[in-house]
């Protein structure tokens, strides 16, 4: 909701200069005063006002999508806000060239406008949210008796949708079984789910932990509706939902933003790639066909985000074309591997195609890179968190490959190193990171050792 930040300093610094305007020149009739020395202390009190508006939790998402105490919550914003201005104005000896009645003019203007802006942008926004693709999409895990009253709060609150509801039962013995999360992991991979909420008794900490383990690997926001939960750890601090408020267990990596800029980075990037490197890709198209027969592109079914099956482009560069249940990794001296293909495999040129998948939105420039399915249910299975890495897409280069962890995956080790660096690239994402990879795979990502 960083736009709604915005105009709103524009808003608080705007009411600066309507503020001398109506006061100043109006009221005392005192025109030679300079407006830029008003509109520079609005927009001083506009950053000010920014940051006391989002302490008071006026940014976050949920708050769109209601009008629940925003007279307070705004006059409280702008008064701690306006209070500092006045202390750093008497702090730097300017605090008298200013009209008390100007400030106070401004504070009214600022606040009638930031109330109506969004009175507005709630309106505006909950059609938008109730219109379907911009609504949030919650799927409820827990005991129906729990769940009945949140479910009928939640629904009564726009831009929400329940995706589903999933029961979590006591059996005779006391033990908790959710049979169901199975079904809510691979209902995920067909239809979108932002976030998943738990409800389940308090005595039952053991459950809670377990399903959110379970779950991690889903790139959701996870939390728990319950009172407090006395000995389970909260590091990501609470998280409303509607008028509810929850514990939160996991955020979902990449969001809000940081989701909207890597996607164009994406985009922009591999468009411009293609246009840049269309000679070099006709170039090696004609070396695969001169060096063997069979097709120049070889296509193959991978995961990607949250285990979507996704076909993989690359440069040909063996003799045979495997996607099937058993699929042999390329070793030294492979003779499947033709001798184009050996030079295209040691430079990593075979993967340039991908930048068609990072067009398509399948996969990005940099993340953890995609396997074929058989290894990703062998390694599945045998790696614990190996399955969290399909939180965000898959990359055509990623924080392993540029220190070293790229090539055949046979060993369990180096792939549990992958994957460490994988989950380290995931969780400290950035742009910066991205750029700082890509830079990276340039001199020193293409060729590798381990890379034939």
């Amino acid at each position: 909701m960083d736009i709604g930040a915005f105009v709103e300093m524009i808003i608080v610094a705007i009411s600066a200069v309507l503020a001398k305007w109506i006061y100043i020149d109006l009221y005392l009739q005192q025109t030679y005063s300079d407006v830029w020395s008003y509109l520079w202390v609005g927009m001083l009190g506009a950053c000010l006002t920014t940051v006391t508006l989002r302490k008071q939790q006026l940014y976050d998402v949920d708050r769109f999508a209601s009008q629940s105490r925003h007279l307070r919550r705004y006059f409280i914003g702008l008064a701690v806000a306006f209070l500092l201005l006045a202390a750093l104005g008497y702090g730097v000896k300017v605090s008298t060239e200013y009209s008390r009645g100007w400030a106070l003019t401004w504070f009214a203007i600022a606040f009638v406008l930031l109330v109506s802006e969004r009175k507005l942008a709630v309106r505006t926004i909950g059609k938008l949210l109730d219109a379907g693709p911009f609504a949030r999409r919650v799927a409820f895990v827990g005991d129906e008796a729990l769940l009945q009253p949140l479910i009928r709060d939640i629904r009564a609150n726009s831009g929400i949708v329940v995706a589903g509801v999933y029961p979590y039962y006591c059996d005779p013995s006391g033990r908790w079984k959710a049979k169901s999360l199975d079904d809510l992991i691979n209902h995920s991979r067909t239809m979108r789910i932002d976030d998943v909420v738990l409800a389940v008794p308090l005595a039952a900490q053991d459950a809670i932990v377990n399903a959110a383990s379970r779950l991690s690997q889903l790139p959701v926001n996870i939390s728990v509706f319950a009172g407090e939960l006395t000995g389970l750890a909260t590091p990501r601090g609470l998280r409303r939902l509607g008028s509810t408020q929850l514990f939160a267990l996991q955020s979902r990596p990449i969001d809000d933003w940081g989701r909207i800029v890597k996607s164009a980075f994406d985009r922009i990037g591999s468009a411009a790639l293609l246009l840049v490197l269309m000679p070099l890709f006709a170039a090696i198209a004609i070396a695969i066909k001169l060096d063997s027969s069979g097709p120049v592109f070889f296509s193959q079914r991978r995961h990607g985000l949250n285990h979507r099956v996704i076909n993989v482009l690359k440069f040909r560069t063996m003799r045979v074309a495997e996607d099937g249940p058993r699929i042999t990794q390329a070793t030294s001296n492979d003779p499947r591997v033709t001798r184009i293909g050996a030079f295209l495999r040691r430079t990593s040129l075979d993967e340039l195609p991908q930048l068609w998948n990072v067009l398509r939105g399948e996969m990005s420039l940099v993340g953890p890179r995609p396997h074929a399915i058989v290894h990703n249910e062998y390694y599945g299975e045998l790696i614990e968190a190996y399955a969290n890495r399909h939180k965000v897409k898959p990359g055509m280069t990623g924080w392993a490959q540029i220190h070293g962890y790229r090539g055949n995956t046979e060993d369990p080790e180096l792939m549990r190193k992958r994957v460490e660096y994988d989950l380290h690239y995931i969780e400290k994402w950035s742009l910066s990171l991205d750029l700082e990879v890509l830079i990276k795979t340039v001199w020193k990502g293409f060729v590798n050792a381990r890379a034939y």
